[in-house]
């Protein structure tokens, strides 16, 4: 395994969220950076930015370390930006999801879609009788139209749980589905993959002290199964496939705050990195399979939190 600092640390800036996907020959990396503030959660004053490395370098860069020559391109810039979460429909079709956050005032999540990952225009998504919190996990194309993964609360519910939104044409948004969810078992962030003809869920099981991931299925999207312990002292999941395996990359807070790997077939767990700090200062990933190398995006905290990507063979 080799790691390597995307975006170098700064102690006057948190960096993180970070996502990824190919275009043409080039990675695309989106992220979020906010200015370190003790007075709100992940900073504030936060843009969406985005780089671009191509692949050829990206490889250079991970077999002989050469110094990392990178433009950062502001993408979207309010009062405070906090997710960046970019997803390929295919070859032509990308989205980005983003969100506006000032604590107690307004949380308005967005969706952005381009033909060549690099995004202008955004449209807020409102749905009726629905809290919507945030997008979470990859957004893709089904018989139903785009499915993006989300989580929030229904109507006369007080509790999150993880939400399926749908749309025909980026423009207008409705409920498809969600996953079953309580006050003893409240899930929220999902990453839904596919496998053969199964829809898989992967979701952040968030009730204090026990922390864990659950995954539920599906053939169809609209009915899935009840959920059921995959891994304990795990948050912020993200699912990626390669050679037929699902791999979930996540927070793993079992003993010290960790960036971990899991084989959802053989069950087996690698550790990409640890970071000190607070446990929420770290750990959101994004995965990708690039060239038979599984790839892991993810933000961690030393003095201040910032970015960094790891490079490890199938296993």
């Amino acid at each position: 395994m080799i790691v390597r600092t995307i975006i170098e640390e700064d102690t006057q800036l948190y960096s993180s969220f970070p996502t990824m996907t190919i275009f043409n020959d080039a990675l695309c990396i989106f992220y979020r950076q906010g200015i370190n503030d003790k007075y709100n959660p992940h900073g504030f004053s936060g843009k969406v930015k985005s780089i671009k490395i191509p692949l050829g370098y990206l490889k250079e860069f991970f077999d002989n370390n050469i110094t990392l020559k990178i433009e950062e391109k502001v993408v979207f810039d309010s009062e405070n930006e906090l997710d960046a979460i970019v997803s390929k429909i295919d070859d032509r079709l990308y989205t980005l999801a983003s969100r506006l956050f000032i604590k107690n005032k307004i949380n308005q999540p967005f969706i952005s879609v381009s033909d060549t990952c690099e995004f202008k225009d955004r449209v807020p998504v409102r749905i009726k009788n629905i809290n919507l919190a945030a997008f979470y996990g990859k957004a893709f194309k089904s018989k139903h139209g785009y499915i993006f993964p989300a989580y929030g609360a229904i109507h006369n519910e007080n509790f999150t749980r993880p939400l399926l939104i749908v749309s025909d044409d980026f423009k207008h948004f409705d409920l498809l589905s969600y996953l079953h969810s309580n006050l003893d078992l409240m899930l929220n962030e999902s990453s839904i993959v596919k496998l053969n003809d199964s829809y898989i869920a992967f979701s952040r099981k968030d009730i204090y002290s026990s922390y864990a991931i659950f995954y539920s299925t599906s053939k169809d999207l609209t009915n899935w199964s009840d959920p059921q312990k995959l891994l304990d002292f795990a948050l912020a999941p993200m699912a990626t496939i390669a050679n037929d395996t699902i791999y979930v990359s996540f927070r793993d807070v079992d003993n010290t705050n960790k960036i971990s790997i899991f084989n959802v077939k053989t069950k087996e767990k690698k550790v990409i990195d640890t970071y000190s700090g607070s446990l929420f200062d770290g750990g959101y990933t994004d995965l990708a399979n690039i060239n038979n190398h599984l790839y892991v995006i993810y933000y961690t905290n030393n003095k201040a939190p910032f970015i960094k990507m790891a490079r490890l063979d199938a296993f």
